[in-house]
């Protein structure tokens, strides 16, 4: 059975999507989690109707390049329902476009854990619109009442398979033929005309993913990996490097004008290519198609600011053929409208790497925080619009990073017109510090601040230098730099905020001391343990107790893996093994504070004997001994 190429249209695709959606909609099918089966649906809706629903996602799914891994609803595995209908209408179309049905049979039938699976998407580039030609004619025409459950199961497609040959080129019998003209062609469309053509002669699903693994690999030789596999030009003649100025030629840039795609599916594209991601940087961009490569390039440096690992992405991202920092300087250019500020920030990063502006690279991430919210919402934009075959090392090299120099003020303040609130009379200035604030986060916010108005990275670097190298004298120092609250400040002011920034510790507070040298060994009484508590939480202090099912010393071994500042425990619970690693963790820099009497701390004193540790390094707190450190 087949339907007639001729039949009249009955209908208009958009009317049938608006019909589809008013029933599953009142049903509560519409963006529910998990999908909706196939047997769900068809109840609900007309013959046409769930044609639409069938095809919809396979077209949507091929259009943008989804991974088969990233398919959902009628493509879930466990919808087998769904897969033999979708089979049996596209059969039953088969009059209208042959090989495009062919095309589309076949992919149902690959495995979506499958390495063919990552060449689906490339090879469907160019046939994409032959698709939805496909489709829209067989909602059109479908007839209302070809209802298909009625539809016999499809017999199965059969395609010749053929190896590759023994000598010579891999495919001989395979034609790609590119059309004469001056227009440059992108790296995707010749990867998809190519991967057509050895599916037309039968090469088999091995050879048609080898053949996309070498293609991905091929940096600026992609037409020598064709000549390989199938007849083209000579390379030695002038037309194929004519051809190979077209393949290689800068495009011009624009982005979608709407998301045409989730962050999230092309996320899930590039672990699926990427795997584990055991490779080095230039393996991993050979792998991904172009708006994966995009997108893992601007989070992968992204990560590098969150973490503060620059040093490890300055070091690793130029490998062979692949250099990271003028590839996220394209990038961020390009895209420059989408997010200004998150561009700029990425052009300076990458332009440190490139040319070692700055002295210091952990001044980087150090400018950073106060740009990760517009950095996230550049990499989103990005990965949602890029166009999917624009090759970004194809577009123009980005401008130098080289902002107009700002020049210092002679006065007592160097950047007078920069004001920021760091009190409560400062709530008036344009960028202000929170009420609680570490000193590293405030000279990250000023950092940040600086940069933005243009100061120049060595004058970002001598304020970092400055700033840290005067501990508790921080208020001083930005007075120095910025307009102190809008209007300079005054002494309380700064005082005030050098307070906020170095508050008396707790346990020193408690000791009645302003300060002590960390780390601390405390013994104090044990209903000291209850009031000292409050005054330290997670994860500064871990209070270790045992329980039946827990042990005191096994507890604290997987304690100190989480790295606490302080640990604090009842010596009456303390055993040979716990008292060793208890003074074992003091020596490696955490601060202890054991309570209980002379009779309970035997053990504790037993381990400070087994290692020569004089017992007089602790500091008893403990009641009735006047609570001060004891001579030594």
């Amino acid at each position: 059975m087949r339907l007639d190429p001729n039949l009249p249209l009955l209908r208009e695709w958009t009317e049938v999507l608006t019909q589809v959606d008013a029933p599953l909609r009142a049903a509560g099918l519409v963006g529910r989690e998990p999908p909706p089966r196939f047997a769900e649906v068809a109840p609900l809706l007309t013959p046409p109707q769930q044609v639409l629903w069938l095809t919809d996602d396979f077209e949507e799914a091929t259009t943008q390049q989804g991974p088969l891994s990233s398919w959902r609803g009628v493509f879930s595995p466990g919808d087998g329902l769904a897969r033999e209908r979708l089979d049996a209408l596209l059969a039953l179309g088969e009059a209208f476009a042959p090989e495009v049905v062919a095309l589309a049979r076949w992919t149902l039938r690959v495995s979506p854990g499958s390495p063919l699976a990552r060449v689906v998407p490339a090879l469907w580039l160019t046939r994409a619109e032959a698709l939805r030609g496909l489709l829209e004619t067989l909602v059109r025409r479908w007839p209302e009442k070809l209802a298909l459950e009625g539809l016999p199961p499809a017999p199965e497609p059969r395609r010749e398979g053929r190896a590759a040959a023994e000598v010579g080129v891999l495919f001989p019998l395979a034609r790609w033929a590119p059309d004469d003209g001056p227009e440059p062609f992108s790296r995707g469309e010749v990867l998809s005309q190519a991967l057509l053509a050895l599916w037309r002669v039968g090469a088999e699903d091995a050879a048609l993913v080898r053949f996309h693994e070498d293609f991905l690999r091929a940096w600026g030789q992609e037409l020598d990996t064709l000549s390989r596999w199938m007849p083209v030009e000579d390379p030695g003649d002038a037309r194929f490097d004519a051809l190979r100025t077209r393949v290689n030629a800068p495009r011009p840039f624009r982005l979608e004008p709407r998301p045409v795609r989730s962050y999230e599916s092309v996320r899930e594209r590039i672990d699926a290519r990427l795997g584990e991601g055991h490779c080095g940087v230039d393996e991993a961009a050979r792998r991904l198609a172009p708006v994966e490569r995009v997108t893992w390039a601007l989070d992968e440096l992204y990560a590098a600011m969150c973490q503060h690992t620059f040093h490890l992405w300055d070091q690793n991202w130029v490998e062979r053929d692949f250099e990271g920092p003028g590839f996220v300087s394209r990038i961020a250019w390009a895209a420059r409208e989408v997010e200004p500020l998150a561009s700029d920030l990425f052009r300076w990063t990458a332009r440190w790497a490139s040319e070692r502006g700055i002295p210091l690279v952990s001044l980087v991430p150090e400018v950073w925080p106060d740009g990760l919210d517009a950095g996230e919402v550049f990499i989103r934009a990005i990965a949602e619009r890029w166009p999917e075959d624009l090759e970004p090392h194809l577009l123009p090299d980005a401008p130098r990073w080289d902002p107009p120099p700002r020049v210092p003020a002679p006065g007592p303040v160097l950047h007078p017109d920069i004001a920021i609130g760091f009190t409560p009379r400062g709530e008036a200035c344009a960028v202000r510090v929170p009420e609680k604030c570490t000193s590293p986060r405030l000279a990250s916010r000023v950092l940040f601040t600086l940069w933005r108005a243009g100061v120049g990275d060595d004058a970002l670097a001598a304020f970092a230098r400055e700033y840290h190298e005067a501990p508790r004298r921080e208020p001083e120092v930005l007075s120095r730099w910025v307009l102190f609250d809008g209007d300079g400040g005054d002494a309380e002011r700064r005082e005030a905020l050098r307070e906020r920034l170095h508050p008396q510790d707790p346990i020193a507070r408690w000791m009645g001391v302003p300060t002590f040298e960390a780390p601390l060994f405390l013994l104090v009484d044990a209903p000291d343990l209850d009031e000292l508590q409050p005054h330290l939480t997670r994860p500064e202090l871990e209070r270790l107790v045992a329980s039946p099912e827990y042990g005191l010393t096994p507890r604290m071994r997987a304690v100190l893996r989480q790295d606490p500042d302080w640990l604090m425990v009842a010596a009456r619970e303390l055993d040979a093994d716990g008292a060793r690693l208890l003074l074992e963790a003091w020596f490696t820099g955490h601060g202890v504070i054991v309570g209980g009497s002379d009779e309970e701390l035997a053990r504790l004193r037993d381990a400070f004997t087994e290692y020569s540790v004089p017992w007089e390094r602790i500091l008893d707190y403990r009641r009735g001994r006047g609570r001060r450190p004891p001579s030594a």
